[in-house]
């Protein structure tokens, strides 16, 4: 399964049919702490460990997971650490890097229950993947931890 946002005007609304799951309403907590965390972050400074460019870059990132695709996502059962996990120093394995933090001004195409598909500029789109296509178990994201509580801490340092 597959969701792609779209225009609702565009399509004959009597033909839609109810989604067979629940979609995360605007006061469910994980959705809030996103939102407020984000608001919070735009009135910090540029972290010292990266350059203004990349923070501005990772900002609208993480506005554009959020404002547009957090609910679709945490229905389809990915958590905000798959979302928005980070790297102890913002820099470091790949593994520990939640979808905001991959994007580097790229947009999400689609999100369903096993992949996330982030756009390229040049070539097919990268998937990102709640396991290994050889398991059948998450990927391991100890030592992730969500990147406000990163940056929060690296700005208290």
């Amino acid at each position: 399964m597959t969701f792609e946002r779209f225009e609702i005007g565009q399509f004959d609304q009597t033909r839609l049919a109810e989604p067979a799951f629940a979609m995360p309403q605007a006061a469910d907590p994980r959705i809030q702490q996103a939102h407020a965390a984000i608001d919070a972050l735009e009135c910090l400074a540029t972290p010292r460990s990266i350059s203004d460019g990349q923070w501005y870059e990772l900002l609208r990132d993480l506005r554009h997971v959020a404002s547009n695709w957090l609910d679709i996502a945490l229905a389809c059962g990915w958590s905000l650490i798959d979302l928005f996990g980070s790297p102890p120093s913002l820099r470091g394995r790949v593994g520990l890097m939640g979808v905001a933090v991959l994007l580097k001004g790229r947009e999400i195409e689609s999100v369903d229950r096993e992949t996330i598909l982030i756009g390229n500029r040049l070539g097919a789109p990268n998937a990102f993947r709640r396991h290994s296509p050889a398991a059948s178990e998450p990927f391991d994201m100890r030592g992730s931890a969500l990147v406000w509580d990163v940056i929060t801490k690296e700005q208290i340092r």
